[in-house]
């Protein structure tokens, strides 16, 4: 007798199964990650000393004030996984400014596979070289470094899969006490959506954490980074006063 295969029903419970497994998986990996950030922000210390010790240490490496800030367009990201930095997009602004600098929200975090470099929010990493798991079944790649986009500084060359990041969710570890109305594409949430810090993060399916290491207030700003020029003009002209940080 020949085979008869699987049926419809068969195949849609394995396909079901599969989904289960891999939401678990990656529920699990989000938690990982989680804790990890948790751990290196001294939630998870010992005593008082320890946690204000740790908390000191990851926002001097996360901010060029060693304190909180707001995190705006032009913010330099790592991901943990990823050989090069790169810069946070903002495609078009909601208004709302830190000084000059266009404040972002906690569902801007689309990736250039999504939707192309030009409207994404978070662009590819390099190679992809995972601590741990395998890479994304991406294109094997040769691409250059330099002491200025690499992340460990050095000019180089690295041949490996390319970067595909695949982001779980939105930005985690977000502001709540500063939110944005955003009435574009991602228009739903009344009572506004959290805002960006230098604490923020986002998890990758591939296992990668992309952080800030910069808020990107120290950059010089262009027209491009407004919402029109009656606006870059407006904020421009208008003296900043010290809103940089959140609180």
């Amino acid at each position: 007798m020949g085979d008869k295969g699987i049926t419809i029903e068969e195949w849609n419970r394995l396909m079901e199964e599969a989904k289960r497994e891999d939401e678990a998986r990656m529920r699990q990996q989000t938690q990982n990650l989680q804790s990890l950030v948790d751990e290196a922000k001294g939630k998870h210390a010992s005593d008082e000393r320890e946690a204000e010790e740790k908390i000191n240490q990851y926002m001097k490496n996360h901010s060029e004030t060693g304190i909180y800030e707001y995190l705006v367009r032009g913010a330099t990201l790592i991901c943990s996984n990823g050989t090069h930095k790169r810069k946070l997009n903002l495609p078009k602004c909601h208004g709302v400014y830190i000084g000059e600098h266009p404040v972002m929200h906690e569902l801007e975090c689309v990736s250039e596979a999504v939707c192309g470099r030009d409207k994404c929010n978070i662009a590819f990493f390099g190679i992809c070289i995972p601590e741990t798991g395998s890479p994304p079944p991406t294109e094997v790649k040769t691409y250059s470094m330099t002491e200025k986009n690499s992340k460990a500084g050095i000019a180089a060359v690295v041949t490996g899969h390319k970067c595909k990041p695949c982001i779980i969710g939105q930005w985690r570890d977000t502001y709540d006490a500063t939110k944005i109305v955003d009435n574009g594409d991602k228009a739903g949430r009344s009572a506004g959506l959290n805002t960006l810090t230098t604490g923020s993060f986002l998890v990758c399916r591939y296992g990668g954490l992309i952080l800030p290491i910069n808020s990107g207030q120290q950059f010089a700003v262009k027209m491009e980074d407004f919402y029109n020029a009656a606006d870059y003009y407006k904020v421009v002209r208008k003296p900043a006063g010290d809103g940089r940080t959140p609180g």
